[in-house]
């Protein structure tokens, strides 16, 4: 059931009076701490920056903090906004402090650098790195009684660094939204909406070669939350009302497609038919491979084999991706395997699994009277179709396993080398088995 609206339940005004009798209060604490240091009117804005950051270059972060609490708290507004890095490294420094700081003093120190990003916003304004350090500061110390908060802050940055923002705050920040959720503050309809916001700005960021490189972990493990919401129930209780209200969107088709087809719904009772109608609205604005696939993987859900193959080979028509292609010819397979796997050879001649196929096809033959009349001479199908095996080995690692075992068999069905030899054959041998073309004798 969908509930709630995503919205916070505060007022603006509500919310102004609290972020105004918390900076108050942020201000009076780091006020307090400055008095103990006793020499804040001993330095200008500027001699203080230069000790500051002095302090930091050399890693002395109890003194550069001292000099941070006086350029954040004596008036130099104006060297803040000559020197941005005062409220970034400043951040930074009194993160150091409080991993230091005695437990009496923590939130003292917290606090603090809370005030810090507080007084860059007010002094340099709504800067979107400014609000992802906050924000994830907030995520940090606070997660769960200061999730609304890391909400607003990292979804106002996310905005506008987009792919440019840390994986490490998109983390922060869908982790809010689930314990947002879970308040009750949003819906299952938000996160899925968050879900695929965030996913498309990873993707970016890892298809611009970012230098973080947390983000593939980070789509991970927003897939990992959000994978409790991409049922096919919640997919299609979110999507039928928008396809219904828009069903020539063709984005909104192919992004409710993709997300049906990843929750594989084509099985699914309670969305069948909804997967149909966004497949079959879809091709009928333009036909794709991708749509004619999804469709064939319905039509076989349905047991409608013969539509279904007249529909993949629509889809391998159209098809210019080899990635997608290749999911089309496993489908094919399913409607014609001799025809699918000899498409799949002669497009993918690395694949290992035609190979594999071509094995267990030819090891039938032992049956094919046809082949040969002698069942002696027939077995020497199963040493053709150990030469497949290890075709599919040399070409695939990931069959490896699997051809090792089909050839264990293979061997151990191989007829007796003694019997080959009262026939007049050698191991070594070449010899013409029928359809089957030249086979070198191996036996037991």
């Amino acid at each position: 059931m969908i509930i709630g609206s995503g919205k916070e339940n505060t007022t603006k005004k509500e919310v102004k009076e609290n972020n105004m009798n918390t900076k108050s209060l942020l201000f009076l604490i780091a006020i307090t701490l400055i008095s103990k240091t006793g020499f804040v009117q001993d330095y200008s804005c500027d001699d203080a920056y230069i000790i500051f950051n002095d302090a930091l270059k050399s890693k002395d972060y109890p003194r550069a903090y001292q000099f941070w609490q006086i350029l954040i708290n004596s008036g130099c507004e104006a060297k803040i906004k000559e020197k941005p890095t005062i409220i970034t490294n400043g951040g930074a420094v009194v993160g150091k402090v409080l991993k230091e700081a005695s437990p009496e003093r923590q939130v003292a120190v917290r606090d603090s650098l809370y005030y810090n990003y507080q007084k860059g916003i007010e002094v340099l304004g709504r800067q979107g790195k400014i609000l992802e350090a906050f924000g994830s500061t907030y995520a940090r110390y606070e997660a769960k009684t200061k999730a609304q908060e890391t909400y607003d802050f990292l979804n106002e940055s996310i905005e506008q660094l987009q792919e440019k923002s840390k994986s490490s705050s998109v983390r922060y920040f869908y982790t809010a939204c689930f314990y947002l959720y879970q308040n009750k503050k949003l819906d299952k309809g938000a996160m899925v909406d968050q879900y695929l916001r965030l996913k498309a700005i990873g993707e970016s960021a890892i298809a611009a070669e970012s230098k973080d490189k947390k983000w593939q972990p980070t789509l991970d493990f927003l897939l990992s939350i959000a994978k409790n919401f991409l049922t096919c129930d919640v997919i299609t209780e979110i999507y039928k009302e928008k396809v219904n209200a828009d069903p020539t969107n063709q984005a909104l088709l192919q992004e409710a497609f993709k997300l049906l087809d990843d929750a594989k719904c084509e099985k699914d009772e309670v969305s069948v038919d909804f997967y149909l109608q966004v497949l079959e609205l879809s091709i009928e604005i333009e036909p794709s491979a991708q749509g004619y696939y999804g469709l064939a993987k319905l039509q076989y859900a349905k047991e409608k084999k013969k539509e279904a193959c007249e529909t993949v080979q629509k889809a391998y028509d159209l098809c210019e991706d080899d990635a997608l292609k290749l999911e089309i010819i496993k489908v094919g397979v399913a409607c014609a395997s001799s025809k699918w796997y000899g498409i799949w050879m002669s497009d993918f001649p690395n694949a290992g699994e035609p190979w594999l196929n071509k094995a267990v096809q030819t090891a039938k033959q032992v049956s094919n009277t046809s082949l040969d009349p002698n069942l002696t001479m027939r077995k020497l199908a199963y040493a053709k179709a150990i030469e497949y095996c290890e075709k599919a080995k040399s070409l695939d690692s990931s069959i490896s396993s699997r051809a090792t075992k089909m050839i264990d068999q293979y061997k151990s069905l191989l007829p007796s080398c003694n019997e080959l030899f009262q026939m007049g054959h050698s191991k070594g041998d070449v010899v013409s088995l029928g359809s089957l073309g030249s086979v070198t004798i191996v036996c037991q």
